[in-house]
């Protein structure tokens, strides 16, 4: 179950971010387990790494990064 899936577009390999309510809600609960502080803290956190995955999508797909992800 990783955020990040790779499929095949021509000879190119095409990374997918997983952004559906379920798995951002189950992501939200694993971090949440154990957590004393305020919730949104993780909320934002959470936001901020989609953030920086998008980011490094958008410089992949335009052969500015590598295809490790950051």
């Amino acid at each position: 179950m990783g955020a990040v899936e790779w499929g095949k577009r021509g000879k190119r390999l095409i990374p997918f971010i997983r952004k559906d309510r379920i798995f951002r809600k189950e992501l939200r609960d694993t971090y949440i387990r154990g957590w004393i502080y305020s919730k949104h803290y993780v909320d934002s956190a959470i936001k901020q790494a989609y953030s920086i995955l998008n980011s490094w999508r958008k410089r992949y797909l335009k052969g500015r990064a590598g295809r490790r992800k950051p």
